[in-house]
């Protein structure tokens, strides 16, 4: 008993020279208790030098050989945690748990709880900025002031990071500075993702952590993704509070409408669902499935409406477009404003298709250039750069205002209107340049009306004009009294007659030919009347088909002509058949001529062979009076002047004697008086 003493009085003594984590080292059994022969054994071995080599159950400095797995461990066989230390400091401490061992590193004031199974801190922190870890398999890489406090969740590293779900994951990043704990990342709803920046948010944060499930922030700084399955992938202050909304970038964004996405830009909205706007800045789309691509201060407020760009674009109609420009306005439903600035498409399906305050205000309308105003339903209006404005008056009008001219297959216009195009054929309607048509039934549909602002038109007015490749060859124009004139170079009125059936050859233009009956003959033996056919008809009737074959010809009925003349020819002599029946004439006197006269000659020819000469037609009667050199004609020319002269002589005789009878009357008037 005395000896056992003295030995528990040593050991007191000895023990108070060592730390109590030195004293636990002396209970070399672990069994709680530190016995004598533990005393003893310490004594012998204070500060005896290390044995070089360490054998049996004993772990070498250096490393040991031969160890077995599963046999051979560092560790406890109890249930009591593990740690290990460095400078004295816990460094790693390992707890254990039926379910799965807690592993807690870095710091020593690291902290888990009890319901941590399988959870892991793998490094960090520190006094006043520990890591901490409450949650089933939890995982914490390192970093400061990190905390887990959900069950499978993840924080990788960073500054003040925590988060409050399942499931949720913490790239890094986190608060700026010590003093700023709310820039740090939060995840606060069931698997919610920061990838790290600062100051963002996964989740409503609203108590409970399943109705913003699945929501990811990527990156950058102060961006909330509140809703269920909300993205903002980096940037700025952007916000996606819609269900399945995402936010790609930029900075003050907002997506708040389920599906909707701002791609970036600055402070643009998408509030709708389905709703996007691409980026730019102030943009809204704030209709279902609206559209802002991008630009500046343009609003999609009608549902599945779309703006393309430009700035200060609205597209608030149903279905609206306004794809461009500046302060252009698709109000009407499925309106459409291509481009521009200041247009209006107001009316239901209208579109302006470009310019400067152009407006179709009315459904199925459409307006483009300058001040073009189509207000009425099914109307078009084009106009030009004039400062003014030109509008519609009337429902399905087509208006054109073009200073410079309209162009149809030309660039050049020389006129208002200018239609060209090379075609050829037949007559037609195909087959021309222009087709006017009149599809009434009615019955008194009209085609053309030509008029001009001017009370009576002169032959500075031309209604119509017709021109060669040089030059003007006729008109219709106004004669000066209230009428019109038909201008050509044509000389006769004409019609077609038919050429006998007998005959082989056929007439020429300029032939005489005789009447038989109903038709025209190149034998004038017998004839009825003599006629020429016409060379130039300024109007041509009596049109035949076109398949009848050449078998009619142009006869001229009143005009001027040229003929075919055998002999000398006078002005003014008749033109009757030569007997030939070869299509010739030969001139005579009118009052010898016995034969049917087809004209009077206005030209002269001393020519005895075949000429061509001038003749007039369409007189049955006297002949006009024409400037002649027959003598016996000049003598009634004279003798009727002389009667004339003398008809004069006489009315003046008859006016002195009426002046002279008034003037006695009054003489004797005055006498009596």
């Amino acid at each position: 008993m005395k000896s056992n003493s003295l030995l528990w009085t040593f050991a007191l003594s000895f023990s108070l020279l060592f730390s109590s984590a030195q004293s636990e080292v002396l209970d070399a059994d672990g069994d709680g208790i530190v016995g004598p022969h533990e005393v003893l054994e310490l004594v012998r071995l204070w500060k005896q030098e290390a044995t070089t080599g360490v054998t049996g159950n004993s772990w070498s400095l250096t490393g040991n050989s031969g160890t077995t797995p599963g046999t051979n461990f560092l560790g406890t066989k109890d249930e009591e945690s593990l740690e290990v230390r460095v400078n004295g400091d816990r460094a790693l401490w390992i707890v254990p748990d039926a379910t799965s061992p807690i592993l807690v590193g870095g710091y020593s004031g690291n902290t888990v709880t009890s319901t941590s199974s399988g959870g892991t801190i793998a490094g960090g922190g520190e006094k006043g900025a520990e890591n901490s870890l409450d949650g089933l398999f939890g995982f914490l890489g390192g970093g400061w002031n990190n905390s887990v406090s959900g069950r499978y969740s993840v924080i990788g590293g960073g500054k003040g990071n925590s988060i409050e779900a399942d499931f949720g994951v913490i790239g890094g990043g986190g608060q700026l500075s010590d003093d700023r704990p709310d820039l740090a990342n939060r995840v606060t709803d069931d698997f919610g993702t920061v990838g790290g920046g600062s100051n963002n948010q996964a989740g409503d944060d609203a108590g409970t952590t399943d109705d913003a499930s699945h929501a990811t922030v990527s990156g950058g700084s102060s961006n909330e993704a509140s809703a269920a399955g909300a993205t903002v992938s980096g940037g700025i202050q952007n916000l996606a509070r819609g269900i399945s909304s995402a936010v790609s970038g930029g900075t003050s964004n907002l997506a708040s409408g389920r599906s909707s996405v701002v791609c970036g830009g600055t402070q643009n909205l998408a509030t709708a669902e389905y709703s996007i706007v691409a980026g730019g800045r102030y943009n809204v789309a704030s209709a279902i499935r609206g559209a802002v691509m991008g630009g500046s201060s343009n609003s999609a407020s009608g549902e599945n409406a779309f703006v393309g760009g430009g700035g200060s674009n609205i597209a608030s109609g149903d279905h609206s477009m306004v794809m461009g420009g500046v302060r252009n306005l698709a109000d009407g439903r499925q309106g459409a404003v291509v481009g521009g600035q200041d247009n209006i498409a107001s009316g239901f399906n209208s579109i302006v298709a470009g310019g400067v305050a152009n407006e179709a205000g009315d459904e199925y309308s459409f307006a483009a250039g300058h001040r073009a105003k189509s207000l009425h339903r099914g109307s078009f209006v084009w106009a030009d750069s004039a400062f003014s404005d030109f509008a519609s008056t009337d429902d399905n009008q087509f208006l054109v205002r073009a200073s410079g001219g309209v162009g149809l297959g030309t660039n050049n216009p020389v006129s208002q209107l200018h239609v060209a195009e090379s075609v050829s054929g037949g007559a037609g309607i195909g087959n021309h340049v222009a087709a006017i048509e009149n599809t009434s039934t009615g019955a008194s549909p009209d085609v053309l009306a030509l008029k001009v602002h001017v009370e009576t038109p002169d032959d500075t007015n031309n209604f119509i004009t017709f021109m060669n490749s040089t030059g003007n060859i006729g008109a219709v124009e106004g004669n000066g009294s209230g009428g019109v004139t038909f201008k050509t170079t044509g000389g006769d009125f004409a019609e077609y007659l038919p050429l006998r059936e007998t005959d082989d050859v056929t007439a020429q233009p300029g032939d005489l030919v005789g009447l038989h009956g109903g038709s025209v003959s190149l034998e004038t033996d017998g004839a009825r009347r003599a006629l020429v056919v016409s060379t130039a008809p300024a109007l041509l009737g009596n049109d035949p088909k076109q398949e009848d074959g050449g078998k009619h010809i142009p006869i001229a009925f009143i005009g001027q002509v040229e003929i075919r003349v055998r002999g000398p020819v006078h002005a003014g002599d008749a033109i009757v058949p030569s007997g030939q029946n070869d299509g010739t004439g030969i001139a005579m006197s009118p009052v010898r001529a016995t034969m049917p006269i087809a004209g009077y000659a206005i030209e002269e020819s001393s020519q005895d062979s075949v000429k061509v000469i001038r003749a007039i037609v369409g007189f049955p009667h006297d002949p006009p009076a024409l400037d002649r050199k027959d003598p016996k004609d000049e003598r009634i020319v004279s003798l009727e002047r002389q009667v004339e002269s003398m008809r004069e002589e006489i009315s003046a005789m008859k006016k002195q004697m009426m002046e002279m009878t008034r003037s006695r009357r009054e003489s004797l008037i005055l006498y009596r008086q």
